[in-house]
């Protein structure tokens, strides 16, 4: 789970101290049964120019750290905000609980996890990338933007076609406290209207 942002002497740097279960970075190596959370402190300078890793630019389907690294770093939402409440979490807890879908719920589990942040790759501005949302973007106008992509993003990627109990893992897994945010059931909402509307 994502922790809170911790305060530094030096202004110029931010850091952030996160709890990632090693298997959201290292699927390959490790096993589901590795539970033991690993502290992470992710530092970058407070710059928007400054030059931030490839994966903001590339993300990689076995990867939660595009949150942290390229979102956070530069809208500094906090522990509520979308990159850490919502995509950090949310991609922890599907990695987490992976073994709770099916070979297909799992495929499109890692098809979802790329889509989403792949839609958000503008909003990192890496260096070379687009500058345009970086002073402009709100942290409310963030998280806005990256629930409307959810119900395309778990469509495209076949949440139609999966069998009912994967519908039920995911629900799960999301958590049924989350749909008490009126963003978060409209996401679900859409989707259920978009597989109501899927060609199969």
């Amino acid at each position: 789970m994502a922790g809170r942002p911790e305060p530094d002497s030096n202004p110029s740097q931010y850091h952030i101290r996160y709890y990632l279960h090693a298997p959201i970075f290292a699927p390959t190596h490790l096993t589901s049964s590795a539970s033991v959370a690993t502290p992470i402190v992710y530092s970058f300078p407070n710059n928007s120019k400054t030059a931030l890793p490839a994966i903001c630019s590339d993300p990689q389907p076995d990867d939660c750290s595009f949150y942290p690294l390229c979102l956070e770093s530069r809208y500094h939402c906090g522990p509520c905000g979308y990159p850490l409440h919502y995509g950090l979490e949310g991609c922890q807890a599907f990695w987490e609980q992976r073994d709770k879908l099916s070979p297909e719920g799992q495929d499109w589990m890692l098809k979802t996890v790329l889509c989403l942040q792949r839609k958000l790759v503008p909003y990192a501005a890496v260096d070379g990338g687009p500058q345009e949302f970086i002073g402009t973007t709100t942290c409310d106008a963030l998280k806005e933007y990256a629930l409307s992509t959810h119900p395309g993003c778990y469509i495209e990627s076949g949440v139609c076609t999966l069998p009912p109990s994967d519908w039920v893992a995911i629900v799960d897994i999301i958590g049924i406290e989350a749909f008490g945010d009126l963003d978060v059931l409209k996401a679900a909402l859409e989707t259920m209207e978009g597989c109501l509307e899927f060609d199969f």
